[in-house]
């Protein structure tokens, strides 16, 4: 891991000489093969000496991130390098575990690191779980300076949302409920909704999008999801070191797994194929034929009424696709 670090202040050290010189002969081998070696792929052992270093403190986040993503090639992938081959050949099965097939074996991961992006989201919802708590005037004052509220019209009797509007009778109003006539209808301050998310977060005033953002954009919002991005956005500030040395760490976990094969299987081609590609394998009871992974077996190993009713759903679908591509529906 350190050699490769060096190779990054080499190379940065020699790309001017090396670019002068890089089409004659011999320099341009040299060349290639330096840039090689930087971009090669790392270790299992190197991922996770320097999750373990970042974990015990010994290196410091932005060392870690930097030494990694320096060496880390997008385009490269982890089955050609030579690390994995050699563990491949110890690790892998004389036969599919799914079909018992002896041919074209690889290794099937049964599932692959999070993005980035994902992880994200999952390590601040967990901060923003941690820290719900807010002080009611500290939120008003967030709305009133971040949004536009415009209070949804209700009765003024029994409180039922969107009573009638006429247009040539007076009262204006009619709530279509308990039949009450008025001119004014009553509105939920932004007190009352906050309440309301406190002690009835399901109740139907708190998902409407009645906040107007005073940006440019002037979306929609609802208060619970103004709240959730004031949490947010308050995690990722009092918390940042943390949350970004999490996600960071539960990334190096995620490759750690991939490149370990702890969550992998010996497969075919064909039966790795049907996985990646069409989320489907083997039948456990016949052995024969591919279902989905969410499917306990094939249909043609269901209970008879069972497959009869699917088989008749399937041919009245594609008798209504047929009928639809005729009239020139999509």
């Amino acid at each position: 891991m350190c050699n490769q670090f060096a190779q990054v202040e080499l190379i940065q050290k020699l790309k001017p000489s090396i670019t002068k010189i890089t089409f004659q002969g011999i320099s341009k081998i040299i060349y290639c093969i330096l840039i090689i070696n930087l971009f090669k792929m790392f270790t299992l052992a190197e991922v996770t000496d320097l999750r373990n270093k970042l974990i015990n403190q010994e290196i410091s986040l932005v060392y870690a991130s930097k030494l990694y993503w320096e060496n880390h090639d997008k385009n490269s992938r982890s089955w050609h390098s030579k690390d994995w081959k050699n563990r491949r050949k110890e690790w892998i099965k004389d036969q599919c575990q799914i079909c018992q097939s002896r041919e074209h074996l690889v290794v099937q991961h049964l599932s692959h690191p999070r993005s980035f992006k994902e992880l994200r989201n999952e390590t601040i919802k967990k901060y923003v779980d941690l820290n719900v708590n807010i002080h009611d005037s500290e939120f008003i004052d967030y709305i009133q300076d971040k949004y536009e509220y415009q209070p949804r019209d209700l009765c003024p009797n029994c409180h039922n949302r969107n009573p009638n509007k006429r247009l040539s009778k007076l009262p204006i109003y009619l709530c279509t409920k308990c039949k009450h006539e008025f001119n004014k209808p009553a509105h939920l301050t932004i007190s009352d909704l906050i309440i309301l998310l406190d002690e009835a977060p399901e109740n139907l005033n708190t998902k409407d999008k009645c906040f107007v953002s005073k940006d440019s954009y002037q979306n929609k919002h609802n208060i619970s999801n103004i709240k959730y991005w004031l949490l947010r956005n308050r995690s990722q500030n009092d918390h940042y070191q943390s949350i970004e040395l999490e996600i960071f760490i539960s990334y190096l976990n995620d490759v750690i797994k991939y490149l370990s094969f702890e969550d992998a299987i010996t497969a075919c081609r064909e039966c790795a194929a049907n996985f990646d590609l069409n989320k489907m394998d083997l039948c456990s009871i016949c052995k024969k034929n591919y279902k989905k992974i969410d499917y306990q077996t094939c249909i043609d190993c269901l209970p008879e009424d069972t497959r009869n009713r699917i088989l008749l759903q399937r041919e009245f679908n594609k008798q209504q696709a047929e009928i639809s591509k005729d009239l020139g529906i999509d």
